[in-house]
């Protein structure tokens, strides 16, 4: 069970509670404990740093920073 909670603006309390009780609901055991994924940042900031060192097979980034502004970004959401 893997529960996403990065987007800290769209968070509803309760929800992790709600969707394990339904799980229960429905009898379906996870075969893990439930992976918070807020609770992992630091793991992804590890694995984005070796990734930004990284070249492909062209010599280029495998991965580029973004440096759009907030409201750039969020235009594009909208525009989606």
């Amino acid at each position: 069970l893997r529960i996403e909670d990065t987007d800290r603006e769209r968070i509803v309390p309760g929800s992790t509670e709600h969707i394990k009780s339904g799980l229960e609901w429905a009898r379906i055991k996870p075969d893990e404990p439930a992976v918070i994924q807020s609770e992992r940042v630091e793991l992804y900031r590890k694995h984005l740093v070796t990734l930004f060192g990284k070249l492909n097979h062209q010599n280029q980034p495998h991965i580029y920073r973004c440096f759009c502004t907030i409201d750039r970004l969020m235009l594009l959401r909208h525009e989606c």
